[in-house]
């Protein structure tokens, strides 16, 4: 007999959460750019801080690509999982 390790309103629920952790993450990153945008700030300091927010900004669009493909994976997942318990 086949056997289930998991549940599927914790991959709802995990879904869920990795969405709007994306979305959030988009939001803060773009935030702080438009931010940086309007800072009346020129050194040496800004051009680090503009390196480090691309490199910020990279990762926030690989784990927003990443979610794009999570997300509709687990939820069904989920109503696999389901439905397979309920059978």
């Amino acid at each position: 007999m086949a056997q289930v390790n998991a549940n599927p309103n914790d991959l709802r629920a995990l879904a869920d959460k990795t969405h709007r952790a994306a979305q959030d993450i988009q939001q803060a990153v773009a935030s702080v750019t438009r931010a940086l945008a309007q800072a009346q700030w020129e050194d040496t300091q800004r051009r680090k801080f503009e390196d480090q927010l691309r490199v910020l900004q990279q990762a926030a669009s690989s784990f927003n690509r990443q979610a794009q493909e999570s997300v509709p994976w687990l939820r069904r997942k989920a109503g696999e999982l389901e439905r397979f318990l309920n059978s």
